[in-house]
């Protein structure tokens, strides 16, 4: 059975998305997050955010694993 990239979730800390998201601005929107909550205190670096294989292609966050 092959699976559909929406279809597999990740749990990825918010400070790794921070850093490595291709549009983090983007994605806060589509996410519904506060695209400052890291510099406000609102969101710790380890916490960690829901995501789905398919957005994380889609903003960059997985160029380098290995899958």
């Amino acid at each position: 059975m092959m699976y559909d990239d929406r279809d597999i979730g990740l749990a990825l800390p918010i400070g790794y998305v921070r850093e490595h998201c291709t549009s983090w601005q983007r994605l806060c929107d589509e996410l519904d997050l506060e695209a400052d909550g890291l510099e406000n205190g609102v969101y710790l670096s380890q916490d960690r955010i829901d995501i789905d294989l398919a957005t994380a292609k889609r903003f960059g966050l997985c160029q380098e694993w290995w899958l």
